[in-house]
């Protein structure tokens, strides 16, 4: 993918903008699918250390900044892009990428933290749907080896992903899995709950 940039002012583009989401998800897809080596995984690194957030929304990757952007879009261009980076970012630390870019940890823990401020959930009427996809997606990119040999590195995330089980298996035992607008995630939820259980993490 292109270089990551954030789009603001007069710049703003929503067509631009879900063009850049896009390209993320495919990015995750290339990484997980071993398409994008460790030297382009390393520069994609290198370049999300940079253009991370510094300021009230710290620990974001925003693709639109505007104070005026409603919820919806603020999923789309706010916590998606967040998603998809740290996505990135996880699969560079545990190839040890960190070690070779300073500023990689303190960035990738922001990241991890950003990540569990809706606890994955969309906008609304898709807030279940949204949360299924980034939980495979993480899933995808490494989400137990992590959580398997990194407890420690960002205890709010690792309580996140084990709250987001629990409810999860919780649902399933009372049969209350019809969700966002009377679509049933029964066989969504009992599929991602047998990759846990296959993972053997706590």
């Amino acid at each position: 993918m292109k270089k990551f940039k954030t789009i603001t002012g007069e710049n703003i583009s929503i067509e631009k903008g879900l063009e850049i989401k896009n390209s993320l998800e495919n990015m995750v897809n290339d990484i997980n699918e071993g398409k994008i080596k460790r030297n382009q995984l390393k520069e994609l690194c290198s370049e999300f250390v940079k253009k991370q957030n510094k300021d009230k929304l710290e620990g974001f990757w925003a693709i639109i900044l505007d104070d005026y952007m409603p919820s919806d879009a603020r999923i789309d261009f706010l916590y998606w892009p967040t998603y998809c980076i740290t996505m990135a970012m996880m699969v560079g630390y545990m190839v040890n990428i960190n070690k070779e870019i300073d500023g990689f940890d303190d960035c990738f823990k922001l990241g991890l933290e950003a990540c569990t401020k809706r606890s994955f959930r969309g906008y609304t009427y898709e807030a279940e749907k949204d949360k299924i996809k980034v939980l495979n997606m993480f899933i995808q990119s490494g989400l137990f080896e992590f959580l398997r040999e990194n407890k420690e590195l960002c205890p709010q995330f690792n309580v996140c992903i084990k709250r987001i089980f629990k409810e999860m298996q919780e649902r399933v035992n009372q049969g209350d899995t019809i969700c966002d607008l009377g679509i049933d995630y029964e066989e969504e939820f009992k599929n991602i709950l047998k990759l846990k259980a296959n993972s053997k993490t706590n």
